[in-house]
């Protein structure tokens, strides 16, 4: 990651790894980290944990037909029990926003590199770490060291009025 204007630019997914190790178990490469029991934050982890699940839970993922685009309100999808991919990362976003955890990033991208469609889902930094929270996909975050290479490639990001180009989507 490179400081850019102030922000963090994510150079792309591929280039991140999770750091999970403590203070007495240090890996040879940082990079790759080393297996823990807990960590200090295991209680904001479970949080986070607990709203991707309750997304599964309470969404059902319905793809929109034709070329319609409609991106809900998360008060839509909460009434409907019903979005797409985006529908119901925007309600994760919004989730997670209301109740604090503020290091996310609604993320519009490609699922896998040879996707036809763009797919969204959430980028969730903690400390030195990155997660990828997707409800279409999965019910539990998905830590970066977890992520197939060619998955979750990110093309634009946002978080509240910031906006981050990852790469051209044309």
């Amino acid at each position: 990651m490179k400081a850019v204007g102030g922000h963090v630019w994510i150079a792309g997914i591929v280039a991140l790894a999770l750091v999970s190790c403590t203070a007495t178990d240090q890996p040879a490469d940082p990079y790759l980290g080393a297996p823990a029991r807990g960590t200090p934050y295991d209680g904001k982890y479970e949080r986070v944990r607990l709203y991707l699940s309750e997304a599964r839970a309470r969404i059902s993922y319905t793809p929109e037909q034709g070329n319609r685009d409609y991106w809900q309100l998360p008060e839509e999808t909460e009434t409907l029990g019903t979005g797409d991919c985006e529908d119901m990362a925007i309600w994760l976003y919004v989730k997670m926003k209301r109740n604090g955890l503020d290091t996310v990033r609604l993320c519009i991208g490609k699922h896998t590199a040879k996707a036809p469609l763009m797919h969204a889902w959430l980028i969730w930094f903690h400390g030195n770490n990155l997660y990828i929270l997707d409800p279409s996909v999965s019910a539990k975050p998905i830590r970066r060291g977890k992520i197939r290479a060619g998955s979750y490639i990110p093309y634009y990001s946002y978080d509240g009025d910031l906006k981050w180009r990852h790469r051209d989507a044309g």
